[in-house]
């Protein structure tokens, strides 16, 4: 959802107390995970494309906030109190954050608060940031109203719009609720709780014309299964042993697919604030071809990639700029560790 907000690119289903290690559950089928277009062209040379490891969180449901019904004859207003009718597998919750209606801030902590209950999900691509959040969706199949994947964003302030169109008021959508169209696409603007602003994007399927596309339908039909009550926490068991002394970890990524995910996380230098990118991948895939003090690891056109304690991982540089070396340094770091949130934490 990089195109709903420049500012990203800065940036199962158990019950269980305490901690879950969820890579031993997801072992048998992990490598029919999701596949990464950056992991995809970074090994196309030596190998199969990467497929997505299993990621580490803490897990339990959080109570669901209630809310008041809304008053007789309006409409009804997507919120974060959907009703969860249909429960679809999802990375783990975090059972001790507070959600966005108990009033957490937006990303904060690397923190995701926005959900789905559509009950045709395919697979979850989730972003946090400070002050952001996104969600992409795939379903497995088209909707009545002519689409089958949708964008969502959350953010603490109105600027989510992207692209050029015709605005018109959506009064069904709730407070200050605006639709705008394009030749394609459309979006939904609107506030789901106060100070927190959230954006619906959607394309049509262009190669098929059935269903016939229904902007307005589609639009509210999302929104009604947005719901922002669960909270998900990235966290992975490894850190880095070395980074430049002006890094920071500025946010993360979460990609599920059925029962299988991977988590990502987004780094930035204090000096410009560019991102770079650090991934855990399948191990088996990587095929060494350098090394960096006597550590090898593969080296690719689009980043490089090692292996460490059975564990796999992949780094690039995306639009930073960061030297390969400084990258190849922090990957060859690389030290398997308790369960942390930061990978940045000595």
């Amino acid at each position: 959802m990089n195109d709903l907000d420049p500012r990203l690119a800065t940036a199962l289903h158990a019950r269980a107390d305490g901690e879950v290690h969820i890579e031993s559950l997801l072992a048998a089928s992990v490598r029919h995970g999701v596949r990464h277009r950056r992991n995809r062209r970074l090994l196309i040379g030596g190998a199969a494309a990467a497929t997505v490891a299993a990621i580490l969180a803490t897990t339990a449901l959080l109570p669901r906030a209630t809310h008041p019904p809304a008053p007789a004859g309006t409409p009804p207003r997507p919120s974060a109190s959907a009703s969860p009718a249909v429960v679809l597998p999802r990375p783990p919750m975090a059972g001790s954050e507070r959600s966005l209606p108990a009033g957490a801030p937006v990303g904060d902590a690397f923190q995701i608060h926005l959900d789905v209950t559509d009950p045709d999900v395919l697979h979850l691509s989730y972003s946090s940031a400070a002050g952001l959040e996104s969600l992409r969706v795939t379903r497995g199949s088209t909707s009545p109203n002519g689409y089958d994947t949708y964008q969502l964003s959350l953010g603490d302030s109105a600027d989510l719009w992207t692209g050029d169109g015709a605005v018109a008021p959506l009064p069904e959508a709730g407070r200050k609720g605006e639709m705008k169209t394009g030749d394609g696409w459309a979006a939904l603007r609107w506030q789901p709780i106060d100070g927190i602003w959230a954006t619906a994007r959607l394309e049509f399927r262009q190669a098929d014309p059935k269903p016939a596309p229904n902007a307005r339908g589609g639009l509210l039909e999302i929104a009604r299964w947005v719901r922002l009550d669960r909270v998900l926490r990235c966290a992975a068991d490894f850190r880095l042993g070395w980074a430049p002394e002006n890094t920071r970890t500025v946010g993360c990524r979460l990609d599920w697919s059925g029962r299988t995910g991977s988590v990502g996380f987004v780094f930035g230098s204090a000096d410009d604030g560019s991102p770079f990118y650090l991934t855990e991948i399948t191990p088996g895939d990587v095929h060494p071809n350098a090394s960096y003090g006597g550590v090898p690891f593969q080296s690719g056109r689009d980043g490089s990639a090692i292996e460490v304690g059975g564990r796999a991982f992949v780094i690039d540089a995306g639009s930073s700029g960061t030297p390969k070396d400084v990258l190849q340094h922090m990957l060859t770091s690389i030290q398997l560790s308790p369960g942390t949130v930061d990978p940045l934490t000595r």
